[in-house]
């Protein structure tokens, strides 16, 4: 009696099998709504994201060196803005100022930092110009150490900001120590012309003088120093 109180089980119809009504395992899910992408509000384009900080430390110093590369390629023979970095680049370049590569002698740093000095003082090159023209003539192991030096002593500052001095400290303490320029100061106190000539002996004095400023930028000193160590019978 209570079998027949249950509805009869209905039949699905013809065509339409079950699994018409379950979802496809393939199916794309529905879309879901995102963020708009930041536009640059003057040009209207979608800037690239910033990569990630271990990335983007290592790219500071490959960024400096090629864009310096492609500015000299680019600027060497193509007018630039009067005042324009380019021109001045041209000018130090054609005064054709040395290279350094790192040599491990005190007198050959000391030397193209002297060299350099003095093509700035023939351009009239400005303070904030120097750190980076002087840079550009870096090469080998001297770049090795300027790409290191810039990145931690510097910190990655623009060249522009970087003061010329700090620039010399940091180029001396690796490439003429202190104990170098001490033992060079006393081989200058010391100088005698005994049996050179009077050009070879003043050779040697303006070379040696390099480590004495002070000596050598008060005409007063700098002449009884030279007269010191001449000849009793050239005195």
């Amino acid at each position: 009696m209570w079998l027949g109180s249950l509805a009869p089980r209905r039949r699905p119809r013809e065509g339409v099998s079950e699994q018409a009504t379950r979802p496809e395992v393939g199916d794309a899910p529905p879309p879901q709504q995102t963020q708009p992408l930041p536009r640059d509000a003057h040009s209207g384009i979608v800037p690239p994201p910033p990569p990630p900080p271990q990335v983007a430390q290592g790219l500071d110093m490959t960024h400096f060196l090629e864009g310096m590369a492609q500015f000299v390629a680019q600027h060497r023979d193509a007018p630039v803005p009067q005042g324009g970095t380019g021109r001045v680049l041209r000018e130090f370049l054609q005064l054709q100022p040395p290279q350094f590569l790192g040599q491990p002698d005190p007198d050959v740093a000391r030397a193209w930092l002297d060299a350099v000095e003095r093509t700035f003082r023939s351009m009239e090159c400005v303070p904030e110009e120097r750190v980076l023209l002087a840079s550009y003539q870096l090469q080998a192991q001297a770049l090795t150490w300027w790409s290191a030096e810039w990145e931690t002593t510097f910190q990655s500052r623009p060249l522009r900001q970087i003061p010329w001095q700090e620039f010399v400290v940091s180029f001396g303490r690796v490439f003429c120590p202190t104990y170098v320029r001490t033992e060079r100061l006393y081989q200058f106190l010391d100088l005698q012309q005994r049996d050179s000539t009077v050009v070879q002996y003043r050779a040697r004095f303006v070379e040696l003088g390099r480590y004495a400023p002070q000596i050598m930028g008060d005409e007063g000193l700098r002449t009884q120093q030279f007269v010191r160590g001449l000849r009793p019978e050239l005195r």
